[in-house]
């Protein structure tokens, strides 16, 4: 687990596994206080769920969705054009879905751990995500993009960038269209 800014830690789904194993130790010393799982391809068993509720922390399958989940199975090769537009229609629906959450979540104080898959662009985009909607200046969020440890290649750097303006568009749009 690693603390990336302020009260954000990311880490592994796998790490996740291993954690509950060890009774939630480094959950626990870093003062864990929600879990948010970001993976498309593994959920939240029931072992994760009653770990983390019998100590307090709160979690969230934040994309769960069967039929993203169904294209997540599928090798990236093998996916059709109409599943990988699917899926990023789902993605964006559900961010949109989630708009107010993410914005209560920025401005929560407790640490939150964003969990996703090795070398996946999520758990560093909604980090930097969160910073956005914190106002962070934005060359917090360009040091964190160019810290190898966090983001592994230029590929992850460049879909980082392009996601998060792609999802602050619809956080902001959304938020401003329910507040009308």
């Amino acid at each position: 687990m690693r603390q990336i800014y302020s009260n954000f830690y990311i880490d592994t789904f796998i790490n996740l596994d291993k954690s509950i194993e060890d009774e939630l130790n480094d959950l626990i010393t870093n003062k864990i206080e929600y879990v948010i799982n970001l993976t498309e391809y593994e959920q939240l068993n029931v072992n994760h769920r009653i770990a983390l509720t019998c100590n307090g922390i709160k979690s969230l399958d934040f994309f769960k969705d069967p039929e993203l989940h169904r294209i997540k199975h599928i090798p990236p090769q093998s996916r059709s054009g109409e599943e990988i537009r699917s899926r990023i229609t789902i993605r964006n629906r559900i961010i949109k879905e989630r708009s107010k959450f993410l914005l209560t979540l920025s401005g929560m104080t407790g640490n939150i751990l964003f969990i996703c898959n090795r070398n996946n662009v999520l758990s560093p985009l909604f980090v930097c995500l969160m910073m956005h909607l914190q106002s962070c200046s934005a060359s917090h969020i360009d040091s964190i993009l160019q810290d190898d440890d966090v983001v592994t290649s230029a590929k992850n750097r460049a879909d980082i960038k392009n996601y998060l303006d792609k999802y602050i568009d619809i956080i902001y749009n959304n938020i401003n269209e329910v507040s009308k």
